[in-house]
């Protein structure tokens, strides 16, 4: 389960059988997704979460869950729990721009969430990118 306190935001971490964008709406309609290749919670490498910040009809309750996304702020804390293991990652770069602006901007983390931005749009996205606590 990903939990922002700040968002007031739980919501499980779905595990889509590939990146294919099939693969990847199904899940998101269940929770975030992290995302195919990247690592595992609490690994050497970085995990990246991806949610909603609004979707097409039918809404659920997961449609928007990081439309607020872009409001986290440094030192906000993110806890991440995965297979009994809770874990807590502290906020220490939040982007916007386009994916390309994105992975240009040599955003790093043990942590990286993403979604659509502005909300209700694909055009660009807002990236968080959080640092391991414990």
């Amino acid at each position: 389960e990903l939990s922002i306190p700040k968002l007031g935001l739980a919501a499980p971490v779905q595990s889509p059988a590939s990146a294919a964008d099939a693969d990847i709406m199904a899940s998101l309609k269940k929770g975030v997704v992290l995302y195919p290749g990247s690592d595992a919670p609490g690994g050497s490498g970085t995990t990246v979460i991806v949610g909603h910040s609004s979707s097409s009809l039918p809404w659920n309750e997961y449609s928007a869950v990081f439309a607020n996304l872009g409001s986290l702020q440094a030192n906000d804390l993110v806890y991440l729990t995965n297979g009994g293991q809770e874990h807590i990652y502290r906020v220490t770069t939040v982007r916007r721009g386009s994916v390309q602006d994105i992975l240009n901007s040599g955003m790093t983390g043990d942590l990286i969430l993403s979604t659509c931005w502005p909300v209700g749009t694909d055009t660009n996205r807002v990236a968080v990118a959080a640092v391991l606590v414990r």
